[in-house]
């Protein structure tokens, strides 16, 4: 990860790097491979909102593959992945 500091009143942000992805990291990480509906629905909204910066959505989440509970971003720190998590406020 680069970290890039605060600078013109911008608030510090990190990005990853290439070189420094495991190819996991490359195949699964939401920012690095993003969702091709979501770059569309991003860039739609910036497109009506220009200075609007996409926010990070959080929630419950339940892994079914190793049947862990967290709370955070949709990807399980266990199983390296979040193909087998699910909201836990999703009913069935």
């Amino acid at each position: 990860m680069q970290c890039h500091p605060e600078y013109n009143n911008e608030c510090p942000w990190f990005e990853h790097t290439e070189t420094g992805l495991t190819s996991n990291g490359r195949q699964h990480c939401p920012y690095t491979n993003p969702n091709a509906s979501e770059q569309q629905l991003v860039r739609r909204l910036q497109h009506l909102l220009p200075d609007a910066t996409p926010r990070v959505g959080k929630d419950d989440w339940q892994c079914t593959q190793c049947e862990s509970n967290y709370y955070g971003e949709h990807y399980c720190l266990t199983c390296r992945t979040r193909d087998f998590s699910q909201s836990k406020w999703v009913t069935s």
